[in-house]
């Protein structure tokens, strides 16, 4: 209901402008565009894709010529096909792809154009058939697929991580955990970080928020002995509870290198 009011909208808005300082250009794909354009000649601000009988399927947003903010294309029954976003004509955020017939079939974020953090397609009921979680080298860090509606076949780690050393403004020396916030589909997991003690025992344990792409946290200078630890649990259907199922001893691991913990 939403697009579709946004969509009747955007069409009283296309027929009250003045032809004054617009063009018409056909693009690669045989739409057309039309909108305003700046002193320079170039498309500004919301510009309009047309088909061959001059219907609206769309519109994306420029700025002097160059794709920036929402883009937006429906069919000739006024379903939503495709809803990107671009930064500098390339595909930046979150974008959301249609088929045919307006049902979503695959999401994902984006930087400079390549696919970074989730990945997701579902079928055509709406239910989620694949996961992938891409890093900043649009590497496949892990990915999870639905397979004959019951089994889910997974590759990678769920636990990706690297501990930098540096330098505060004060030359304090500190470290920093920055940890790839990998979700799953399939089975519900989540981690915390924690203080280990002399003798065994984790205290100051808190969650870690599995929002956005990745998390960075300083890590507290401890005692001798104890050390900061990343906990990793895994959701446990059968007995309806978290299980921990991984405890990493964050002040032993390799400096300036990503370290990838199986998760099985």
């Amino acid at each position: 209901m939403f697009y579709r009011i946004s969509f009747f909208l955007c069409l009283l808005s296309f027929y009250s402008c003045s032809s004054n300082n617009e063009k018409k250009v056909i693009t690669d794909d045989g739409y057309f565009e039309k909108g305003l354009v700046n002193k320079l000649g170039n498309f500004e601000g919301k510009v309009y894709k047309l088909d061959s009988n001059n219907n609206i399927v769309g519109y994306s947003t420029y700025k002097n010529g160059i794709l920036n903010g929402p883009s937006v294309k429906f069919n000739t029954s006024l379903k939503l096909l495709d809803s990107l976003n671009y930064k500098d004509d390339e595909l930046d955020g979150y974008s959301f792809f249609y088929d045919e017939k307006g049902k979503l079939e695959r999401k994902g974020n984006y930087l400079k154009g390549h696919p970074l953090g989730d990945i997701i397609e579902y079928d055509t009921s709406g239910n989620v058939v694949y996961y992938a979680f891409l890093d900043f080298s649009y590497k496949t860090l892990f990915e999870e697929k639905l397979i004959n509606n019951r089994d889910v076949l997974d590759r990678g780690s769920l636990i990706n991580f690297v501990i930098v050393n540096f330098n505060t403004v004060d030359n304090e020396p500190i470290k920093k955990l920055f940890l790839y916030t990998i979700k799953t589909y399939f089975s519900n997991i989540k981690f915390s970080l924690a203080v280990k003690n002399k003798e065994g025992k984790i205290y100051n344990e808190k969650s870690i928020n599995m929002e956005g792409v990745f998390i960075e946290e300083p890590l507290p200078k401890l005692p001798i002995g104890e050390s900061n630890v990343l906990i990793f649990y895994k959701y446990n259907f059968d007995k309806k509870l978290y299980q921990k199922i991984n405890t990493i001893n964050l002040d032993e691991v390799e400096m300036m290198g990503f370290n990838n913990y199986q998760h099985q």
